[in-house]
């Protein structure tokens, strides 16, 4: 989550937060 995850985690905000994980 910290790689990479981080800046989608701003992007998404409270839109996919899974999705994060799933990217990382």
């Amino acid at each position: 989550m910290e790689r990479g995850g981080e800046k989608d985690f701003a992007t998404t905000s409270a839109g996919s937060g899974v999705d994060s994980v799933s990217e990382a």
